[in-house]
């Protein structure tokens, strides 16, 4: 008699499926609060603004289900439809002693004064948005900024933008928003490519 003995069956070690145990970092899910791991297998992705999330549809024990996906900040304001803004044709009154304000503070109440009236006389220009902040070297604020919300409220209520006011630093090297920023930073986070009017000096 032929006696047939069977192997010890050997279970595979559990393979580490790092999309099941991934949870979203607050980079990913921004400052939307959307903390949700994510799911095995997906099949259509649905963009939810509204949450700033994406609605995926997953598999769990042969059941279909729909979980949230945060997205990032980035991502979320590329979803965004890109708005048409709108700009007046010249800068308001006011913004002209805001910036002779704030240039007082870099090269003294004289040389600032003189530098708002260099200002008002200069022709209008435009440069894309981009292209402002790496020249200025300034940090992108975020729309956690209540004016940078602000002006992004303008923005979506087709309310005309105020044009910015900049000065040329050439001791430097580099170009100063003397009136403008809070704007600046709302158009960037619809466009960066976005054309803005602006009036220039300091170029002598």
């Amino acid at each position: 008699m032929v006696q047939v003995v069977s192997e010890p069956t050997v279970l595979a070690p559990p393979v580490h499926n790092a999309a099941s145990t991934h949870r979203a970092t607050p980079s990913e899910s921004g400052s939307f609060g959307h903390g949700l791991a994510l799911g095995v297998g997906a099949s259509a992705v649905m963009k939810d603004a509204s949450l700033g999330a994406r609605t995926k549809k997953v598999a769990r024990n042969g059941v279909a289900v729909k979980q949230l996906v945060p997205l990032n900040f980035s991502r979320r304001l590329a979803m965004e439809k890109k708005k048409i803004i709108k700009w007046r044709s010249e800068p308001q009154k006011h913004d002209y002693p805001a910036a002779a304000s704030y240039l007082s503070l870099i090269f003294g109440q004289e040389a600032a004064e003189n530098a708002a009236m260099e200002l008002e006389s200069a022709e209008m220009s435009e440069f894309p948005a981009k292209d402002i902040f790496r020249a200025s070297t300034l940090s992108l604020l975020g729309v956690s900024n209540s004016h940078v919300e602000s002006d992004r409220a303008k923005i979506v209520r087709d309310e005309k933008l105020s044009p910015l006011l900049l000065f040329r630093d050439r001791r430097n090297g580099k170009l100063i928003v003397a009136d403008g920023y809070h704007r600046l930073c709302a158009v960037y986070t619809f466009d960066e490519n976005a054309m803005i009017p602006c009036k220039i000096a300091g170029t002598d």
